[in-house]
């Protein structure tokens, strides 16, 4: 599966090169097709879409993070 993201490049950095600049998510792809600003020489089809979408959307795919305690809102009275 592909994933995509924006870069902008930097140029007073010998090193580094670009910057991130956003994880581009299903919806966002979606509306740069729309808008017609998706570049034409990458096909990104809606079926391909639509599955990250299922695959990634929300938290569910996330790990727990387990370097934090969980809490609880029932203590915070």
């Amino acid at each position: 599966m592909r994933r995509f993201i924006l870069m902008e490049p930097i140029e007073e950095d010998d090193k580094v090169k670009a910057e991130l600049c956003k994880i581009l998510t299903a919806e966002h792809i979606k509306e740069y097709i729309k808008a017609g600003i998706w570049p034409g020489t990458i096909m990104f089809r809606m079926d391909v879409a639509q599955e990250f979408e299922e695959n990634f959307s929300g938290p569910s795919h996330l790990s727990a993070n387990i370097n934090r305690p969980s809490t609880s809102s029932e203590n915070d009275s």
